[in-house]
């Protein structure tokens, strides 16, 4: 009995030391808290194999942090610890006959980050500053009601009148041009763009002077400008007029004038359709869309008064067709591009009705023509 004693003993110690135990990787390591000082107990080691995910083996740390990861085949798998309150560590671990020892030393566990779904961040910018010689107004600083243009918020700028009229002084001073992101509007009035833009789509109101241009080189006179600098979801849009009448018999009239801006791009497109003295666009509908009229010359007055004079007045029963567009666009800040084309068709009928009456010593007669 003794002797088959021995022999299982044996037998079981060999099937034992052939199981394949003996070919284990050694994975051993300490997990410490942020500031490396204080040991995690009970945090959860796992060794994942890479090929199919499957956990091949997995521990807790002891009170001292330490931990060994028991029975691990000489494979390649994933170490990822972890530990409540936590971010997760991770370590790819490629084991082999000649590489089965592996100690990853202190282990310092990283702060648990949570995704947020959103970031706002405001910055804050004064509501009046100075910038070399400009003045510039944030206009989110100026409250105006909704749907408010930029005429509305001009008002609440301090230093700066808005007349009835729509013309601007800036510190006492009249403001000759009103330009959007340093380059006209549609014409030189400067109540297009202050009329048909909303105060919302400004992103700041800058003023200062500069040369007047209009006195040649070298002049010492200088002008008041307002640049009105857009937001950039407001660098495009569109506005115009339409206006018709008729008397539903004999006489009608018909005008359109559409404007198109993307950035530094503008387009006009207008059309005229009138059988009335009304040939061409008025005066005042030049001067503010930028399109062209062709029955007034301009005179500068004193005082920076302007006159505008009807060069003919038709007589007759006239029938007027016009249409034509303009583009303008600056592809680069020193390159300009413009193109036009006008179209006009002008016919006019004239009746004229003389009647002569003739007085003789024996008789009279009257004479009429058509």
């Amino acid at each position: 009995m003794r002797a088959v004693l021995y022999t299982c003993l044996f037998l079981t110690c060999s099937l034992f030391a052939s199981s394949g135990y003996a070919q284990e990787v050694k994975i051993t390591g300490t997990v410490r808290d942020t500031s490396n000082t204080v040991p995690l107990k009970n945090a959860v080691v796992m060794a994942i194999r890479l090929t199919d995910s499957v956990l091949v083996s997995y521990t807790r740390t002891a009170a001292d942090g330490s931990f060994s990861i028991p029975r691990t085949p000489v494979d390649t798998f994933q170490v990822i610890i972890q530990y409540p309150g936590y971010g997760d560590r991770e370590y790819l671990v490629v084991a082999s006959q000649n590489n089965r020892e592996f100690d990853f030393g202190n282990i310092i566990m990283p702060l648990k980050s949570n995704d947020m779904k959103e970031v706002v961040i405001y910055g804050y910018k004064e509501a009046i500053y100075f910038k070399g010689d400009t003045i510039i107004y944030t206009a989110d600083s100026f409250k105006v009601k909704e749907n408010a243009n930029v005429e509305d918020l001009l008002k609440k700028l301090p230093g700066v009148e808005v007349a009835r009229d729509g013309s601007i002084k800036s510190r006492g001073k009249a403001v000759a041009q009103v330009l959007i992101d340093g380059d006209e509007f549609f014409g030189t009035d400067p109540t297009m763009a202050t009329k048909n833009l909303y105060a919302e789509s400004i992103e700041s109101v800058q003023i200062y002077d500069k040369p007047d241009e209009s006195i040649g080189a070298g002049s010492s006179e200088t002008i008041t400008v307002m640049d009105l600098k857009l937001k950039e979801n407001a660098k495009k849009g569109y506005f115009g007029k339409v206006s018709g009448g008729t008397d539903f018999s004999k006489f009608y009239e018909t005008e359109a004038i559409a404007n198109r801006f993307n950035n530094k791009q503008k387009i006009s497109v207008f059309g005229l359709a009138t059988n009335t003295p009304k040939a061409t666009v008025s005066a005042d509908d030049a001067q503010k869309y930028g399109v062209e009229s062709d029955n007034f010359s301009v005179i500068e007055g004193e005082e920076d008064i302007t006159y505008y004079t009807q060069n003919h007045n038709p007589n007759g029963y006239p029938v007027t067709n016009r249409f034509g567009f303009y583009y303008n666009d600056k592809p680069t800040e020193k390159s300009k591009l413009n193109a036009n084309y006008s179209y006009k068709e002008n016919r006019l009928r004239v009746d004229n009705a003389t009647s002569s009456q003739y007085f003789l010593p024996d008789t009279s007669y009257t004479t009429d023509n058509n």
